[in-house]
């Protein structure tokens, strides 16, 4: 961890911090995104593409229920450990902070599995209804290209599943139906 000029420690703001400052193995962290009132826990990926990865969406065995209200999806659900969601705000706070890259790991019921990695990425504030307002070229992968579509298209819960008087949401326009999601700083490389 770096030091703050009053002496005490400063958390990293992302888990491409984590892996040049504090660790490099994958696993649970807490980070202080700049714009961010207190620290959050997340899911770092340090082995997957050169590492450094945020994780903020993972579903591999259906153990949790994707079927939310709007508060659930604002704030994350699940078990960072396992499947869950880490949340629009958090989201919107660390894409905020800087120009991510996006990169999305799928795997079917077949065990196939594709990937995408954009060259940018940017979720807007609750405001914005967690708009997706960036993604940049699709850079690399063999998953094609299924995000580009989604840009400027706000967050939307519309679509109803009415199950014994009970009504849940299901997100309209979600960025990645299964599979891993994850950001990392997009790092340019420039010859001296």
């Amino acid at each position: 961890m770096q030091k703050s000029h009053s002496g005490a420690a400063q958390l990293p703001r992302d888990c491409y911090e984590v892996q040049r400052k504090v660790k490099n193995e994958t696993g649970v962290y807490r980070i202080q995104p700049d714009y961010a009132r207190r620290p959050i826990f997340i899911y770092c990926d340090m082995d997957t593409d050169g590492g450094g990865w945020t994780v903020f969406q993972r579903r591999k065995d259906g153990s949790v229920d994707f079927l939310r209200q709007w508060k659930d999806y604002k704030y994350g659900f699940g078990n960072i450990g396992g499947e869950f969601w880490l949340g629009n705000e958090n989201l919107y706070l660390i894409t905020h902070q800087d120009l991510y890259e996006l990169r999305v790991d799928l795997e079917d019921f077949d065990g196939g599995k594709g990937f995408a990695v954009y060259d940018g990425f940017a979720v807007g504030s609750e405001k914005e209804k967690y708009m997706l307002k960036f993604v940049g070229p699709l850079r690399a992968g063999d998953a094609g290209d299924g995000m580009t579509y989604h840009a400027s298209i706000p967050f939307r819960l519309s679509t109803s599943i009415t199950t014994c008087g009970k009504v849940d949401t299901a997100p309209e326009t979600t960025l990645v139906a299964g599979g891993t999601t994850s950001v990392r700083p997009a790092i340019s490389m420039a010859s001296t």
